[in-house]
């Protein structure tokens, strides 16, 4: 009986030695609360994207208290132990455009995803290196008797060569003076690419034909207006418009 009791024993404690190991504690994952993080982008000169993002410095910051924290080449950052606050964070980089996100409210526990911050070169005045324009007409004529011209429409062409390897959007804008400020024009936009040919593309304007139409009806010859070309949505130092390259027109 006593060996029976014995083997009954050294089972269990065999079992007890196998469940230990089989079901040993999973290593402890390790979770960054009270944070602030993100990721960040580049584009050079000609906002072509940049591969390499190291060296952007990001700052956390409010009345009270200030993080900061600098990306590695994959343009993360995180900032740890922020407290409860409202905060503007800003990513800066020499010789760059500072990027911005204003009014975070952060309610200092958790981990918070701020969305991607651009930073950019400062845009060379380059960015557009050429461009040329083009107005052509169609009329609508009687057809009853085909010399009789009811109405007539102007249309605009223009070819842009840019430094931009992308699609980067642009900016045009037809004005009266060629000096004329980024917010003073009496047409804008409206356009449709038609073609790329390398760093070359063609594009049809759709409305401004409607948009000067509405201005100066049929009275259109004569007249002499730029067709001012920007990359899209961006600014100089201080917020003042992007210098444009301009093309003139007469109609």
């Amino acid at each position: 009986m006593n060996t029976i009791i014995r083997t009954l024993v050294a089972l269990a404690f065999i079992a007890v030695l196998q469940t230990s190991c089989t079901n040993s504690p999973s290593p402890v994952v390790t979770t960054t609360d009270n944070s602030i993080s993100g990721m960040t982008s580049l584009t050079d000169a000609y906002l072509n994207p940049v591969t390499d993002l190291s060296g952007i410095v990001v700052t956390v910051h409010s009345p009270t208290w200030d993080g900061v924290d600098t990306t590695a080449s994959d343009g993360v950052w995180s900032i740890t132990d922020v407290p409860a606050g409202v905060y503007e964070i800003k990513a800066t980089k020499v010789s760059c455009d500072t990027a911005k996100s204003s009014n975070i409210q952060y309610v200092g526990t958790g981990a918070y995803k701020v969305s991607r911050l651009k930073v950019h070169e400062s845009v060379a005045s380059d960015f557009v290196s050429g461009a040329s324009a083009s107005i052509f007409w169609k009329y609508k004529r009687n057809p009853e008797d085909s010399t009789q011209i009811w109405d007539s429409t102007a249309h605009l062409n223009a070819t842009v060569t840019s430094n931009n390897v992308t699609n980067y959007p642009l900016r045009f804008t037809l004005t009266e003076a060629s000096n004329s400020s980024c917010t003073s024009f009496i047409a804008e936009g409206g356009e449709e690419l038609l073609s790329v040919s390398g760093l070359e593309k063609t594009y049809e304007f759709l409305s401004f034909s409607q948009q000067l139409k509405a201005l100066y009806g049929n009275s259109l010859v004569g007249r002499t207006f730029y067709l001012q070309i920007r990359p899209y949505g961006v600014y100089g130092p201080g917020g003042s418009c992007f210098e444009p390259y301009v093309v003139e027109l007469t109609f």
